[in-house]
């Protein structure tokens, strides 16, 4: 990337609401299409709160980063822009780490679009309803109240709304409004039923993949739709396979984070009451962490005994997939990650095959890479992308851990899904050292592969 500095910070200083007008020459698409490349980026040098902040984008001028675009079709604001995401987040400096986290990413989600597709023809809540109410969209003299009742129905028919989205059916009321709260109205103007369902879907769920409700183009539907559709993929996966206690009615939001606070501080006897006010062992915080998630995660053996004592599931996944000795073994808790062995945490339990080995060889935690090893966690284990706990500790420069994972049979010739092997990773993040021991290191004894 390369910023017209003179301009961005003319427009910077002058607080500026035009766009500067980015050039981005594209070397690989993870996803998604693009018209031409070189492309150019719509970005307000005074700053946005749906896009990365100045002084970020300044600072990766000139370097290689990983953007989270989209298009904007309407007329007024056609071009291109970062996607409305937390702050920094549509913009990564490139390394081969966070390459691989958004591949892996991308594969999970197509994974997840896939089993979606299988439980279409399962039965919906409100289902029957929201067939009917979208035909009584077609009468002008029932659409307005078709409209409302849909709103009416509420979060729980988000499934069902979401498995009629394709529907491109031009709308013969195409203005309507929804009261959000007492005194509070919002007014929409769509075209088509898929932009309708979207506007109800942004008001029941306060979520929010992509500005149809007021038409779009066919692009537009479509990535609003795969949002929509990838969101209820993860909410149904999260049904299925975590046992997540609900919070009874008398516990609040609040007294949920009080709770995963006393946790990460090792408030040991704050757990225990909130835990007998009725919290669930297995409830996720507001981030998707797991109570045995936080406490592997800073380590803490007693806070890790008390709950799996209260019944804390030892394999459940939270945020990211990472379980808790996955997270042990990132932060390099020896201890803790044999603790967690000890009461039957799996190795492999993640969709997209990462490995505690893998996460604590990026971190260079060589006692645990050797612990988890004894215990057999395999030194050739792949991701779905075909990233290996060799690959990562290269990624890391952690030439330690490298020789130890050649020593025990790691092999040098696997790769990636693109074609990569830990040399030549190495080799583009100019880790000659590393890159030497991946070349010439002659240990390979055998292990377990």
């Amino acid at each position: 990337m390369e910023i017209p500095l003179e301009q961005f910070q003319k427009q910077r200083s002058e607080r500026a609401y035009d766009f500067l007008l980015i050039p981005l020459k594209i070397t690989e698409i993870y996803k998604g299409q693009i018209d031409k490349a070189p492309i150019t980026l719509k970005y307000q040098a005074k700053g946005r709160s749906d896009a990365p902040e100045p002084d970020y984008v300044l600072s990766l001028d000139k370097k290689e980063a990983i953007f989270f675009l989209e298009y904007n079709d309407w007329p007024s604001w056609k071009g291109i822009y970062f996607t409305s995401h937390e702050p920094n987040s549509a913009l990564v400096e490139f390394n081969r780490r966070s390459e691989a986290t958004i591949k892996s990413e991308i594969k999970t989600q197509a994974g997840l679009i896939s089993d979606l597709k299988l439980q279409n023809s399962e039965p919906r809540l409100h289902s029957d309803e929201v067939k009917e109410l979208i035909r009584e969209m077609f009468n002008s003299n029932s659409a307005a109240r078709a409209y409302s009742q849909l709103a009416a129905l509420g979060k729980d028919a988000a499934p069902a709304i979401i498995s009629q989205m394709n529907d491109f059916r031009e709308l013969p009321l195409q203005e309507f409004t929804l009261t959000l709260q007492p005194g509070v109205h919002a007014t929409y103007k769509p075209k088509v039923v898929a932009d309708v369902l979207a506007a109800i879907l942004d008001q029941t769920t306060g979520e929010c993949f992509g500005r149809i409700y007021n038409g779009g183009s066919e692009r537009e539907r479509q990535a609003a739709i795969w949002g929509w559709s990838l969101w209820l993929a993860k909410m149904s996966r999260e049904k299925r396979n975590s046992s997540v206690s609900a919070p009874s009615p008398s516990i609040s939001p609040s007294d949920v984070e009080s709770f995963f606070r006393a946790i990460t501080k090792g408030d040991v006897e704050t757990v225990k009451d909130n835990l007998a006010k009725g919290i669930g062992i297995n409830i996720k915080s507001s981030q998707g962490m797991t109570p045995l998630g936080v406490a592997a995660f800073q380590g803490n053996i007693r806070m890790l005994e008390l709950l799996i004592s209260k019944g804390a599931d030892v394999n459940l996944r939270g945020f990211n997939q990472s379980t808790p000795l996955i997270l042990a073994s990132a932060k390099g808790h020896l201890e803790a990650v044999k603790y967690l062995i000890s009461k039957n945490a799996d190795f492999r339990v993640t969709d997209t095959g990462l490995t505690p080995m893998m996460m604590a060889a990026a971190g260079g935690h060589k006692d645990v890479v050797e612990y988890l090893y004894s215990k057999g966690d395999k030194v050739n284990a792949r991701q779905s992308d075909g990233w290996t706990p060799l690959m990562h500790a290269a990624a890391a420069n952690q030439i330690e851990v490298a020789k130890l994972l050649l020593l025990w049979g790691a092999n040098r010739d696997l790769k990636t899904d693109d074609g990569k092997t830990a040399s030549t990773i190495a080799e583009e993040e100019r880790f000659s050292e590393l890159l030497l021991v991946l070349k010439n290191f002659d240990g390979n004894k055998g292990g377990r592969k």
